[in-house]
């Protein structure tokens, strides 16, 4: 019985040490980049608000081409939802669904991925004007990761690893305006 208990106690915290961890682990992340792009600040934001525009620098839409959308409501405007799926595992599905458009200023959108993991992000897209005919972009992700996915953020820099994708993101938006001149 005794050697019984010296394998079951050490195998049991094994298994239910990184749950107790992840219990009381960070469950959010930041992130926050900006671009600057030299167009005027009306038409970069009638550019972001649009979710079909999306699709042309989003970095997740773009590394599967094959991915199938939908869109119900009207684009633009707020309670628009674009559904995907992919066979990418990367990608898998999700939906994003603008929440707050704020005229001129800001876009709010909520990004839930259903597949293969379930959390959401809420990404606020803010369009400021630096200069005349310049405009800076600025995109904070603010993201929940609930127990027990929380646990990869011990061994996940999501700074690094999403804010790549985000930076990518933007130099995509830069780059479709400025192919536009």
């Amino acid at each position: 019985m005794k050697i019984n208990n010296k394998i079951v106690i050490p195998i049991s915290i094994i298994v239910t040490l990184p749950f107790l961890i992840a219990l009381f682990s960070k469950k959010s992340y930041t992130i926050e980049r900006e671009v600057v792009i030299f167009k005027k600040k009306e038409i970069v934001f009638d550019y972001l608000k649009m979710l079909n525009n999306h699709e042309q620098y989003d970095n997740i839409f773009l590394l599967d081409q094959k991915m199938t959308k939908k869109y119900t409501g009207t684009d633009g405007k707020e309670g628009c939802i674009l559904f995907w799926i992919s066979d990418e595992s990367k990608i898998g599905k999700g939906e994003l669904e603008i929440k707050k458009i704020t005229t001129n200023d800001s876009i709010i959108v909520e990004k839930r991925y259903l597949r293969p993991h379930k959390y959401k992000e809420t990404n606020i897209i803010v369009a400021e004007t630096e200069s005349s005919g310049i405009t800076k972009v600025r995109w904070v992700i603010n993201g929940e990761a609930g127990f027990p996915l929380n646990l990869n953020m011990m061994f996940v820099n999501f700074e690094d690893d999403l804010g790549k994708n985000l930076d990518l993101s933007l130099e995509n938006l830069k780059n479709n305006f400025e192919k536009q001149k």
